[in-house]
């Protein structure tokens, strides 16, 4: 068992830094930052082919050096085996800009953009000598390294990425550590899900007593109705009351009843939210509030602030798409946030560079449900109480992931004129919209977008 174990564990190593697709190969290493090495390979007829793989791509320093500074692309050209029509298309494509001549095995070092870097010579040296030769075209090490940690968190996940020094390691750890122990503490406050929370405090007591709740919760609800203010109430913590009506799942009735969305959406106002003196809240009965909009952008923000009372000042904090982005990466490079296509979540539209700002995105294709040939949305119109139509994904940039996490899922409500026109009149806030069509829509002066 342990051997088998072990085993498993090398290939899923050995895997996550090996592909054979180009796309795929460009968006590794640009999210880690990394160089990319081209193999070009006849895996069933080229000798030399064959002892380059286990030699030095199988090789364990090999693949250690791989997950700091590498991602491998295989380009293939077996001639007993057949390859799918795409991949095939992709290495004919690739052997013409990059081998014409046709030699195997051909190594190139590319860098993020797919430009060449060099030229690479293998004639059986030892792996440590290969991997020199890598080294003299990259950037030198600064000793220091990202420390990451994904972790279920808030109902979905969190990454903790922080950079320091190699020497400082357990220190590092230690850090991601107490910031997993700060979403849980946020999470035991505001989750509807936790009955002990203050958010579900206020729920059982709707129509009753006003309770009393953290200051910070408390505050946290001011802010919340201020947005909804902003936003002309497309941002509601009141909207749970519709989820009694669509389930997203194989339980939806058909058709719909507009007579009970409408009796539900009396429960559905931000305005009959009290806050009271002393930190009391109170709201009417049957009226329930959420702070999935906006709650894991909080969490976001307290963990921002939490690392930079330590001194930190390169890390990431990302929350199943609600990102803040510190400093640099060790190498002193950007960190980079992709834009993903609506349609299809592995193919980056657009890169952000970001530096001290919070990147969030909310889109309509993570959860939804087909019905007369029409998709439909889990985000719900706070409006209408029904899915939204138009949009396909927003992105917000901001200098708080809490108003960019609330923002974005307002905008695709509000729709890509007054969604643009409202991010237009806020200081240092911008967004992307992609709509039904797919275009995008750049709110004003985001360089960031050319």
């Amino acid at each position: 068992m342990l051997v088998l174990l072990l085993f498993l564990m090398l290939t899923t190593y050995a895997q996550s830094q090996t592909t054979t697709n180009q796309e795929e190969a460009i968006r590794w290493a640009k999210e880690k930052n990394k160089a990319i090495l081209l193999v070009f390979s006849g895996s069933d007829w080229c000798q030399p082919c064959i002892r380059f793989d286990k030699n030095v791509l199988q090789e364990s320093s090999f693949q250690a050096y791989a997950e700091e500074a590498l991602v491998v692309l295989k380009c293939d050209f077996p001639q007993r085996s057949q390859l799918p029509k795409d991949v095939v298309q992709q290495n004919e494509a690739l052997a013409e800009r990059f081998n014409p001549q046709g030699e195997f095995p051909k190594l190139l070092l590319l860098n993020q953009d797919f430009k060449l870097l060099a030229h690479l010579n293998y004639k059986s040296e030892a792996t440590h000598q290969f991997v020199a030769q890598i080294k003299q075209y990259l950037p030198l090490e600064t000793g220091a390294k990202e420390y990451r940690k994904k972790v279920p968190l808030m109902g979905s996940f969190f990454e903790f990425i922080v950079v320091a020094p190699k020497k400082e390691a357990k220190a590092a750890w230690t850090l991601i550590e107490d910031c997993v122990k700060e979403a849980k503490r946020i999470e035991a406050l505001i989750s509807e899900w936790i009955p002990s929370s203050d958010i579900s405090k206020i729920n059982q007591q709707a129509g009753k007593e006003g309770v009393r709740v953290h200051e910070e919760v408390y505050k946290l609800l001011q802010r919340s109705i201020a947005i909804s203010q902003l936003t002309q109430g497309a941002f509601d913590i009141t909207f749970l009351a519709y989820y009694d009506y669509w389930k997203f799942d194989q339980t939806q009735v058909f058709p719909f009843d507009s007579v009970q969305v409408k009796q539900l959406s009396q429960y559905v106002d931000y305005q009959q939210v009290e806050l009271l003196p002393d930190y009391q809240v109170r709201i009417p009965a049957r009226m329930r509030i959420g702070l999935g909009g906006i709650g894991q952008g909080y969490a976001v923000d307290r963990i921002k602030e939490f690392l930079l009372s330590k001194g930190v000042e390169n890390f990431v904090i990302n929350s199943s798409g609600d990102i803040y982005a510190h400093g640099q990466r060790p190498d002193g490079s950007p960190w980079k946030v992709g834009v993903a296509s609506p349609l299809d979540r592995d193919k980056i539209v657009k890169w952000l560079p970001v530096e001290n700002f919070a990147v969030v995105t909310s889109g309509t294709s993570e959860k939804n449900f087909e019905y007369q040939n029409t998709i439909y949305s889990h985000i719900i119109n706070t409006h209408t109480g029904f899915p939204i139509e138009g949009l396909q994904s927003v992105t917000v940039i901001s200098d708080f992931t809490e108003i960019a996490d609330a923002l974005a899922t307002s905008i695709l409500i509000l729709g890509t004129e007054i969604g643009l026109d409202l991010i237009n009149q806020m200081p240092q806030t911008h967004c992307i919209i992609i709509d039904k069509d797919q275009n995008i829509h750049y709110s004003d002066d985001l360089q960031i977008k050319k």
